[in-house]
């Protein structure tokens, strides 16, 4: 919606898998040295959907919450586009 990306650390020990799916750095590269988590990932193969640990969760909720309150109003967001389209934007990075 925003092209925004929004992420968290956890005190939660993951599995490797979480590990794998949550912090993209190791599956997606997507430049993440400090391993903030996502708030979910998905493993395509085995139809397997992970969520980041409850208090990640509720740091992104915070992290969007104030980038709503200073940024919301006048923020570009990107114009939607046709599902067949961007189907790969949504599923592959959350």
């Amino acid at each position: 919606m925003t092209g925004v990306s929004f992420s968290a650390r956890t005190s939660a020990r993951l599995s490797d898998d979480e590990s794998q799916f949550l912090d993209f750095d190791k599956q997606m590269h997507d430049s993440n040295p400090s391993h903030k988590l996502h708030f979910f990932g998905v493993w395509m193969s085995r139809d397997t959907d992970f969520v980041a640990p409850v208090d990640a969760q509720k740091a992104i909720i915070k992290e969007w919450r104030r980038f709503q309150v200073k940024e919301g109003a006048g923020f570009t967001y990107k114009q939607p586009r046709p599902a067949a389209e961007c189907m790969d934007d949504w599923f592959w990075f959350g």
